[in-house]
């Protein structure tokens, strides 16, 4: 049901490359799953118009993107993903664009 995080470009870890930001105004799961944390997931919430993103260790958030739109809704769920996943691993985001975008409400 939750897609997982897909692999670092070339398999295993190491770093991971910025991706840009996508130049659409919607997104496929698969397609988004290319953005968050490594063991993040990701559910894209289509019944509830959400975004939907858990860590672990971590209970999940989600953002509405009929508030934000569904990009930037996406953007504050994988920055969500990525300050949980730099906690505790010190590994920063790759994704310039990701890194602009506050993740909590209302930011």
């Amino acid at each position: 049901m939750h897609a997982k995080n897909a692999a670092a470009p070339g398999g295993g870890g190491g770093v991971r490359p910025s991706l840009p930001k996508p130049d659409v105004t919607t997104i496929s799961q698969e397609e988004a799953s290319a953005f968050i944390a490594p063991t993040a997931r990701l559910y894209k919430a289509v019944e509830s118009n959400r975004w939907k993103v858990w860590y672990p260790g971590r209970k999940g958030i989600s953002r509405s993107w009929l508030l934000y739109g569904e990009i930037l809704a996406l953007g504050k769920c994988t920055a969500w993903t990525w300050h949980c996943h730099e906690e505790a691993t010190g590994e920063e985001c790759p994704h310039e664009w990701i890194k602009k975008i506050d993740w909590r409400v209302g930011f």
